[in-house]
């Protein structure tokens, strides 16, 4: 109670002391509030926030050698001599042309990631399950169509089928020019909307990509291309397959090429666990030829021997194979002394000049030759998972087409191959 008392009576006492120590701290207070309220101090503040924001901005975009490969490629780790080279070219360019517009930079780069130009909240989420071990990648070329021509329409519907019906995430790879590249975007943001899988891409220009692989092919090219330089399939576009393995990064261990004009009716999954099949010399998964396309191209070599099997058709013929849907185990590819030396011309001309071969399809012809001698290269696909459409050949061989493009069972997927309508179409 004292304790009260004793201050009460002070103030009772002494009020001017009291008055001037409470005006001492309205002054205190007020001082603090006028401070704290001036604009030119808010302002400061905002602007001292605005550049931390902007400088992590800047430091984030104008790193050096900021990864210039897929999401999921370390840079300068598992990378192909080819894109070693591409990221070299890169490096150099931006030293020589520092200053200078970079407006063109886009199409000077081989491989671009378009997540990168993808916001944040439209990233897809990886479906679970989908370990790192993991490999489903997709192999797709698109160059030389217009955006509205029929086969940029199949591309996109091909796409599209591939991704509605697939379980499992997706990494494409995509050979494309600018036209083809915007036809791919495109078609990927549909089925990003429509699937529910994740989808990622990387493209690489097809003519750093056609240079690369000229000087590869260029031997084999030969025997597999018409002699008129304009040919359609007289393009080192149509050989990409063959040398694939010097362009792919390191990482990518198997991979499945497919043609622009194929229609999925069942999980590409389910065509993955093809490559379970494979032997340890394996390098290719082809379906057959469905038309009597090497009975024709291999007729000088069936005249001079009447019993061969060779272009002959199944069950027990040797009827080439077909390229639009190729399983590639890109690590054998890459090992297989075998398939190295094949790749020179010296060998390939041997075979061709044994079989009277001389092709005009592109790799589909390479990949037929090889067969015949070399069969231990390939694991043959069941015709349901490329079911060509194409009867360019009935008319000129009515009495044994049949026996080539019989193929029973429920179809996987649809090959509109030389224009042939689509079932769904």
């Amino acid at each position: 109670m004292a304790s009260v008392v004793g201050p009460f009576r002070y103030c009772t006492r002494h009020p001017k002391h009291i008055l001037f120590i409470l005006l001492l701290l309205v002054l205190v207070a007020a001082s603090r509030f006028l401070f704290s309220s001036f604009p030119e101090q808010r302002n400061i503040q905002a602007l001292n926030l605005m550049s931390g924001t902007l400088s992590q901005q800047l430091g984030r975009k104008t790193k050096p050698h900021g990864k210039i490969y897929d999401s999921d490629t370390d840079a300068g780790k598992n990378l192909s001599p080819f894109e070693e080279g591409v990221k070299n070219d890169k490096v150099a360019l931006e030293k020589t042309a520092k200053g200078e517009n970079g407006i063109h930079r886009e199409h000077e780069n081989v491989i671009k990631n378009d997540n990168k130009k993808r916001k944040p909240n439209h990233q897809p989420k990886l479906k679970q399950g989908a370990g790192p071990s993991q490999e489903f990648n997709v192999l797709m070329v698109l160059a030389k169509v217009g955006q509205t021509s029929p086969l940029a329409q199949r591309f996109q519907r091909c796409l599209l089928s591939i991704c509605m019906q697939s379980t499992v995430n997706l990494r494409f790879y995509v050979v494309a020019d600018e036209v083809g590249k915007l036809i791919c975007q495109r078609a990927l943001s549909q089925a990003r909307k429509a699937s529910k899988i994740g989808i990622n891409v990387t493209y690489y220009d097809v003519k750093r990509v056609a240079e690369r692989v000229r000087p590869i092919v260029k031997d084999i090219q030969q025997f597999f291309s018409s002699g008129d330089p304009n040919s359609y399939y007289n393009d080192p576009l149509f050989f990409i397959s063959t040398a694939i393995h010097h362009i792919l990064p390191q990482k990518v261990k198997q991979i499945i090429w497919l043609d622009s004009d194929l229609y999925f009716q069942s999980d590409i999954k389910e065509l993955f666990s093809e490559f379970d099949k494979f032997k340890s010399s394996t390098v290719f998964g082809l379906a057959h030829e469905q038309q009597p396309v090497y009975r024709h191209v291999l007729y000088m070599f069936r005249n001079q021997n009447p019993e061969t099997k060779v272009g002959g058709p199944p069950p027990d013929g040797l009827q080439g194979f077909n390229s639009g849907v190729i399983l590639m185990n890109v690590h054998h590819m890459r090992n297989s002394k075998l398939y190295k030396n094949l790749l020179q011309g010296s060998e390939v001309k041997k075979l061709a000049d044994k079989y009277s071969f001389q092709g005009h399809l592109g790799d589909q012809d390479f990949y037929s030759l090889l067969s015949l001698e070399y069969s231990e290269l390939f694991h043959v696909l069941p015709c349901q998972w490329n079911r060509q459409l194409c009867t360019y050949w009935k008319d000129k061989y009515p009495d044994v087409f049949d026996l080539y493009f019989n193929c029973s069972g429920p179809i996987h997927v649809y090959h509109g191959n030389c224009g042939a309508k689509m079932p769904n179409e």
